[in-house]
């Protein structure tokens, strides 16, 4: 199992570059167009409402990208994994993020940022 939501910096991205976690200390090599997130959020259920629920820390002010993904158990934290992000391949949401804001992402069926 293991579903996660993955933060990239920018909008417009091409969702076909998005990337699993990865360092340059990865012992397999990722595409050379790939985009590693810039933060990752693991989704847990609520045990009060039974909802799944994720949070960042502090995130700067900026543009970003939001690609929920599922199965994503096996995301090591420094070797690409070619693991696919989104999936499913809709799951994607920008959001620009002002000083001081606090935003909340519903990624339920027609959700929104």
């Amino acid at each position: 199992m293991g579903n996660r939501v993955y933060l990239y910096e920018g909008i417009n991205l091409d969702a076909t570059q998005l990337a699993d976690v990865f360092t340059q200390n990865s012992s397999t090599s990722a595409p050379d167009d790939a985009i590693a997130p810039f933060a990752v959020a693991t989704l847990v259920r609520n045990s009060l409402t039974g909802s799944w629920e994720y949070a960042f820390g502090f995130i700067p002010p900026e543009d970003y990208t939001l690609a929920f993904a599922c199965d994503t158990a096996g995301d090591d934290s420094v070797d690409y994994d070619g693991l696919t992000v989104p999936l499913p391949t809709d799951q994607t949401y920008e959001i620009t993020l002002l000083e001081g804001e606090e935003a909340v992402c519903d990624l339920a069926e027609d959700g929104s940022c």
